[in-house]
């Protein structure tokens, strides 16, 4: 283990924000895992307007680096937008994120939502900042059977269009699955302004910034149209999960190389 998590581990847990909505309906591919290793998929519900947040966005910059003999920790982080209208509006937040997380709190029985919270692998909820509880999770689910995805993506000259290629030899989706694709952004940094983190700078990894559903696998090459500040520092991250219970059953990831 990295010594950042080991003095991670010291911080005092913070209390996780107080907002709660009802669960209601509403580069290279050499980058690519191991075969001989199951991918945990580690996301994070966070916002720029949330005091709470900026230690797990720490907690989940650090995971990536622990060394596990089972697993490779894959990690996103998703910006809810629910916070918006409390004095700052997160540049990186969307209607998106927090819908999937709603969705979260339908399969895993939760009264509700709040920031900052971590999922781990589908099934399990904890506070973000809680990095005993991460490791802890990630323990346990890293050994669990679980398909690697193997990817390819590149992004045009412009910087508008990620294309993504899924090698699908031996992948299938099963009922009530379906195949989700995020592009991620890392090594960004915000002055937040106003809001409960005013005055902060705060410095994120792995955000979530173009997400693409389908219910069957991709035949051929896949276009996310995405805006981004750095082209340079992005990953396209693949998971198979379940419409209902929300469990992963297959992921991978890898770095996008400028055409």
């Amino acid at each position: 283990m990295k010594s950042n998590l080991k003095v991670l581990l010291l911080i005092p847990i913070p209390i996780a924000c107080t907002v709660w909505l009802a669960s209601g309906t509403s580069a290279q591919a050499a980058t690519e895992y191991s075969d001989s290793k199951h991918p945990v998929i580690v996301e994070l519900f966070t916002s720029e307007g949330c005091s709470s947040c900026p230690p797990a966005d720490s907690v989940l910059a650090a995971l990536p680096e622990v060394q596990t003999n089972a697993s490779e920790i894959i990690t996103i982080s998703e910006h809810v937008d629910y916070w918006n209208y409390l004095g700052w509006a997160d540049p990186f937040s969307s209607g998106l994120y927090t819908e999937r997380q709603r969705q979260y709190a339908r399969a895993l029985n939760q009264a509700g939502m709040y920031t900052p919270e971590m999922i781990v692998n589908g099934k399990q909820g904890l506070v973000g900042s809680d990095s005993r509880a991460a490791l802890a999770a990630i323990n346990t689910l890293s050994t669990e059977p679980k398909k690697l995805l193997h990817l390819k993506a590149s992004i045009d000259t412009d910087h508008q269009k990620v294309a993504i290629r899924l090698n699908s030899t031996g992948i299938d989706l099963e009922h009530n699955e379906q195949l989700i694709f995020f592009v991620t952004e890392d090594e960004l940094s915000v002055h937040v302004r106003s809001g409960e983190n005013g005055g902060r700078t705060l410095k994120h990894t792995n955000v979530a910034r173009a997400v693409k559903v389908l219910d069957t696998l991709p035949q051929a090459t896949l276009s996310l149209t995405v805006s981004l500040s750095k082209p340079g520092a992005l990953k396209v991250v693949a998971i198979i999960q379940n419409k209902q219970t929300m469990a992963i059953t297959a992921a991978g990831q890898t770095r996008v190389e400028l055409k």
